[in-house]
């Protein structure tokens, strides 16, 4: 005859605690800002997207240290018009002989509406013939 042994299998034992505090830690629940943040850092599209949101946004704010408006900027310079990139002009020149970095620069830090932001012809009051809407 066989015996049973009630002796039951040992289970892994709980890791003893040394502090309080890391006994209490156990017990504290996280914000919910905390917990989002963490699943927000989980996902790394995200996060490149906030690396680079800040980067356009640091240039945005640096940008007239960067480049001065007023000489780089908008000055007509047609002696460098057309210039492939070099170490002078890093993105080259336009037509204008303009700085394209510093362009791009001053413009990151401007917001210019597009055809997307605009509201609807209607909403401006004008009919589908393209003729005004009189209000009075």
């Amino acid at each position: 005859m066989q015996t049973i042994s009630t002796d039951r299998p040992s289970t892994a034992k709980a890791r003893p605690f040394t502090t309080k505090k890391e006994f209490y830690a156990q017990f504290r629940k996280k914000s919910i800002a905390q917990e989002l943040w963490l699943r927000f850092l989980k996902n790394k599209t995200a996060v490149m997207g906030l690396i680079i949101f800040c980067i356009i946004v640091a240039v945005a704010i640096t940008a007239p240290w960067i480049a001065n408006y007023e000489t780089v900027v908008i000055k007509i310079n047609i002696g460098e018009r057309l210039q492939s990139p070099s170490m002078k002009h890093w993105f080259g020149t336009d037509e204008l002989g303009r700085d394209i970095l510093a362009r791009i620069v001053h413009g990151a830090g401007r917001h210019h509406p597009g055809p997307g932001a605009q509201a609807h012809p209607r909403a401006q009051g004008e009919l589908p013939d393209g003729h005004a809407h009189d209000h009075a």
